[in-house]
């Protein structure tokens, strides 16, 4: 009876160990990862079963939530760079390893191209499940932009994005209502995941636009974690561009 009552325990605890190490693979810790830990916490304090932040933007995607998103880190979580100002680590993907310190950030490539990435994070109640990078290009060309995206795997298992779009949003000049200059749909169900870790979309076409603007552009998208259900995402929104009448549409204005 004694050796059964010893062998019950150490099978216990190879079922701990064993689950403790399963749950640090799909759920790392976020100590080094400050978007994470604070949507984390967000979620811990408003009992989120079911979240997702985009930057500093956190949305409830919790089953039957109408929540609005939420900015964690308003007026402080966004920069603006010149390409010169980019410091990459130096491994890896470059576009992986720059601005990885902030939520969102906007690369002024010229006058008339425009990077804008985010630090992206999701999970569940018990804590983060995975990051991904979102890289958002808009090239203009003339009076029409041109789109390209991209998604980068960082942690957690493999993510399957579908329905990502392209917004223009004309914001009218001094009118306070947005107007929906039109959708740019992209490529359905890419893959990223550790073994396969960047998907970049093909070049996005838009018709000329027409208004002075100013516009920007929006992606939206969803993605499935690998096991898990498809979560939506906020928003990523683009530097503002303007396009003069009888010009070309430019950044700088």
């Amino acid at each position: 009876m004694k050796r059964l009552a010893i062998l019950a325990v150490l099978s216990a605890a190879l079922m701990s160990v064993s689950s403790g190490a399963a749950r640090a693979q799909t759920q790392p810790e976020i100590t080094d990862d400050p978007t994470a830990a604070r949507c984390a916490q967000a979620a811990a304090e408003g009992g989120s079963t079911s979240w997702v932040c985009i930057g500093s933007i956190f949305l409830d995607n919790s089953p039957g939530s109408d929540a609005e998103p939420v900015d964690l880190n308003p007026g402080g979580g966004r920069q603006s760079l010149q390409p010169t100002e980019v410091q990459p680590l130096g491994i890896g993907d470059e576009d992986d390893t720059i601005c990885e310190n902030v939520e969102f950030c906007d690369i002024r490539v010229s006058d008339f191209i425009s990077r804008t990435k985010a630090n992206a994070a999701y999970g569940d109640a018990s804590g983060f499940t995975g990051t991904f990078d979102i890289l958002l290009t808009t090239n203009l060309n003339g009076r029409s932009p041109r789109y390209t995206y991209k998604f980068i795997h960082d942690t957690g298992p493999a993510l399957v994005f579908d329905s990502t779009t392209i917004e223009c949003i004309d914001e009218n000049g001094a009118s306070p209502i947005n107007s929906d200059c039109g959708p740019t749909p992209g490529p359905d169900s890419p893959t990223v995941s550790a073994a396969s870790p960047n998907y970049t979309s093909p070049l996005l076409n838009k018709a000329p636009l027409e208004d002075e603007g100013p516009y920007l552009s929006q992606l939206y998208s969803r993605f499935m974690p690998e096991g898990g259900v498809s979560l939506t995402i906020t928003p990523l929104n683009s530097e503002l561009f303007f396009c003069p009448i009888g010009q070309n549409c430019t950044f700088n204005f």
